[in-house]
């Protein structure tokens, strides 16, 4: 399901788009729709990347749904240089509509060092992935 069909798209503080796709930026999380047969690197994502950066920097807990309506390919070894680039970054969460999505989200996990997650729904998707990051920042923040 495009995230613009959905009952959360209402939500959606601020958009991004690029070459590569579209962000949807939340409060806790950003959704990413990649275009038809684009291939997604660390280098032809910086714009992508710097959208993030503005609006999370690197300190605000968040995470990326990779809502996976189109066919693209992605550089999985780029995984730990994303680590680096947002080390706020806590939750990965992917929703895959085919049996090729699915096989790798397998392959993918192998690589991101932060939780991630498969889902077939994009409302599921959301709010677990919302729910983590709140109970999660609710830890961190906790005084010890």
């Amino acid at each position: 399901m495009n995230i613009k069909d959905s009952n959360i798209y209402t939500q959606v503080i601020k958009e991004h788009n690029s070459v590569l796709g579209d962000l949807y930026f939340f409060k806790n999380l950003v959704v990413a729709q990649i275009n038809e047969g684009v291939h997604v690197s660390i280098e032809n994502a910086q714009s992508c990347y710097n959208a993030i950066y503005d609006f999370y920097g690197s300190v605000k807990d968040f995470g990326l749904i990779s809502n996976r309506i189109n066919t693209y390919s992605i550089e999985a070894l780029d995984y730990p240089k994303q680590n680096i680039l947002f080390p706020n970054l806590i939750h990965y969460t992917v929703i895959g509509y085919t049996q090729f999505d699915k096989m790798n989200i397998i392959i993918e996990k192998q690589f991101c060092k932060v939780p991630y997650v498969g889902f077939k729904n994009l409302i599921e998707a959301f709010n677990y992935t919302n729910s983590f990051i709140i109970t999660k920042s609710k830890k961190l923040s906790k005084p010890v």
